[in-house]
């Protein structure tokens, strides 16, 4: 990759005296320096959390924060929409390629991961912002802005991207469960039974022998995280 380079300017000024007079000859000289490498910086707190990210998901979050870009200040009305990864279709059949999988689906699996193990959050269709507790890109206080929209808390000690990874899987796992439960109440209730939250056990709502009709309300299992 070619280095990105500036221009700079160098003068020198040289003074003489000679028969009572001041004499100055004036050198310049023109020249090229290189400018710093495109760059990203991670905190230490964000490797130590990162420590047990799988090895495709590392791989991916690097190739990633190719295409961030850099924190800036505030809007005046307090939002604040840099730090962000636009991450087009074309650029995740380029880091498909990249990584050597036949489909970008594989691509959309990793950022799912990487959602749910809060090293990205996902601010819109395509568009995602890293976690700023993690790593940055930009001035400390432009970092410490972003960091103030309240996308992401900062990280708990001790806590690691698999444990929070696992926690939230087990979390939608578990509302998944919930909602099938609920659904089988709300069948069972219209076939005249209900559900116990107990033990899961159809009860009847009729008496048999009196022959009453089912009632309309169903209790369900209540949602919880």
């Amino acid at each position: 990759m070619p280095r990105n380079s500036k221009r700079r300017n160098y003068t020198e000024v040289f003074t003489r005296e000679e028969d009572g007079k001041t004499y100055q000859k004036i050198s310049r000289v023109n020249y090229s320096v290189d400018t710093e490498d495109s760059y990203a910086k991670f905190y230490f707190e964000g490797f130590d959390y990162i420590r047990d990210m799988p090895r495709d998901c590392f791989t991916l979050f690097c190739k990633l924060m190719q295409y961030c870009t850099y924190a800036g200040p505030d809007e005046p009305d307090g939002t604040n929409d840099s730090f962000v990864i636009n991450l087009t279709t074309a650029r995740k059949k380029k880091i498909a390629q990249e990584m050597g999988y036949a489909h970008v689906k594989s691509v959309s699996n990793l950022l799912t991961e990487l959602c749910y193990g809060e090293v990205l959050c996902r601010m819109e269709n395509s568009c995602y912002r890293p976690n700023p507790y993690i790593c940055g890109r930009g001035a400390w206080q432009d970092m410490i802005s972003i960091r103030e929209q309240g996308e992401f808390h900062s990280i708990v000690p001790g806590s690691t991207f698999m444990s929070v990874y696992t926690a939230r899987v087990e979390t939608i796992r578990r509302i998944k469960e919930q909602k099938k439960r609920n659904e089988e109440a709300r069948n069972k209730g219209m076939a005249g039974y209900t559900v116990d939250p107990e033990t899961g056990e159809a009860i009847p709502l009729f008496n048999r022998d009196a022959d009453i009709l089912p009632h309309e309300g169903i209790p369900l299992l209540p949602m919880t995280e």
